[in-house]
């Protein structure tokens, strides 16, 4: 980003950028620690130990004044998790009303998952045109490194810090199962109650200007079985006998959300009207960037955007408000999961047995998430499967996790983010 020349340390951020962040996120990245969910041996491989290590060894490198290290874990409990990691630096004019800071971050890693470039690979870094390819690098490696780094900094300009606790947790992409009683633990022994809290896991519009994130969907997800045949069957002999699974899961489907637009459908258990900030929001931040809000998502040939209606001309005008609050604010369905379902180069002539799928929802920050998986749950369970002949069963436990909404800053903080997104942006106001 644009850094202002007056700034004192401004060789040392760019000696300490090229020598100390990009070497030390790229080698983060080259350590396979997925998420607890997505690895039954997280506990026993070292993967996550090892990301543990590497962030600690880094972090001594840098030499910050005062900052300690505590890993809380939690004994004996019949969930065994990973540690929680606390990196604690003191107040440098401890008399001084200044109060308590929070950075959060996490160091667990979705799957590798499939498909990448030529040359590119979920443990493999790689720099290119200014970038960093690699898992987890954005989600969420960079936050422990860029907390770090800023503090660094700080101390070297001979700026006055408040009492600074960065707080990294292993299992977030799990749904950050044992979060609660990790903090719980970690008050006890090294964590004071935050005056604020800054989470380092998001994304933003571009990068000229300074972002907040001022409000993130909840999630909601179910899983259910759908059964027909006790068995496979030979589609030449059991088909317009037996019932096909993939047809009630059809069913199901558009209980939940329209076929042709994706719109779920309306359920006070899913939808919430957007507070008018959150509104005229929408209006601000498409004006300042119109369809660059979703044009960035890039598409293959012949799709379209959802709600990117093409006018008499044949062009497509997207309204970018509605499309705003579409992609932060509305519930959408997403199916993340299916089993049951051979690939194409083994299809065979089988009525299969079983289609079993997992639907995840994100729905408005004020929803409760609880509800509304419950609620899909019901939708999907419905007595009436008797027209499709299959037996549907709910499988495993609901998974749900609400949304969350920014409080509206006091006037201290609102102007201390205007000042600095304007030092560093060439004066450009900060956006949310």
């Amino acid at each position: 980003p644009p850094r202002p020349p007056t700034m004192p340390d401004t060789v040392e951020l760019d000696r300490l950028w090229s020598s100390w962040f990009e070497p030390s996120l790229a080698g983060f990245i080259s350590i396979p620690n997925l998420s607890p969910d997505y690895d039954a041996n997280f506990l026993t491989n070292g993967h996550i130990e090892s990301a543990i290590e590497h962030i600690h060894t880094a972090a001594t490198s840098l030499d910050i004044d005062g900052l300690t290290r505590t890993l809380i874990r939690l004994e004996g409990d019949d969930a065994p998790a990973p540690p929680l990691i606390v990196y604690s630096l003191p107040a440098s004019e401890p008399n001084a009303a200044v109060g308590s800071v929070m950075l959060y971050g996490h160091l667990d890693k979705q799957p590798h998952m499939e498909r990448w470039d030529e040359g590119k690979g979920p443990t493999v870094p790689v720099f290119e045109d200014g970038r960093l390819f690699g898992r987890g690098g954005a989600d969420d490696g960079y936050a422990a490194f860029l907390a770090l780094l800023s503090i660094k900094l700080a101390q070297l300009r001979g700026d006055p810090l408040p009492q600074i606790s960065i707080v990294l947790e292993c299992e977030e992409e799990s749904g950050s199962p044992s979060l609660t009683r990790l903090i719980a633990a970690a008050r006890a022994v090294c964590l004071p109650p935050p005056d604020l809290c800054l989470c380092i896991d998001s994304s933003c519009p571009d990068y000229s200007s300074l972002w907040l994130t001022s409000s993130l969907r909840g999630i909601a997800e179910v899983t259910f079985a759908v059964r027909g045949g006790a068995g496979p069957l030979h589609s030449g002999q059991a088909g317009g006998a037996v019932p096909e699974t993939f047809r009630a899961v059809r069913t199901i489907l558009d209980r939940i959300d329209d076929p042709q637009t994706g719109a779920v459908v309306r359920d006070p258990a899913f939808y919430a009207a957007p507070p008018k900030w959150k509104r005229d929001e929408a209006k601000i931040l498409s004006g300042k960037l119109g369809r660059s809000i979703f044009e960035p998502l890039e598409l293959v040939d012949g799709a379209s955007y959802v709600l990117d209606e093409e006018d008499e001309s044949g062009e497509h005008s997207g309204d970018p408000v509605k499309m705003y609050l579409n992609k932060t604010w509305n519930p959408t369905v997403a199916i993340i999961g299916m089993d049951g379902i051979p690939s194409t180069a083994e299809a065979g002539s089988v009525l299969r047995p079983e289609t079993k799928i997992t639907i995840s929802m994100r729905v408005p920050p004020t929803i409760n998430a609880k509800a509304a998986a419950e609620r899909m749950r019901d939708l999907a369970l419905e007595e009436d499967q008797g027209a499709t002949g299959c037996r549907v069963t709910e499988e495993g436990e609901l998974t749900h996790g609400n949304g969350w909404i920014m409080k509206p800053l006091d006037a201290r903080l609102a102007a201390a983010v205007d000042a600095a997104g304007k030092e560093w942006f060439d004066g450009k106001k900060p956006g949310s």
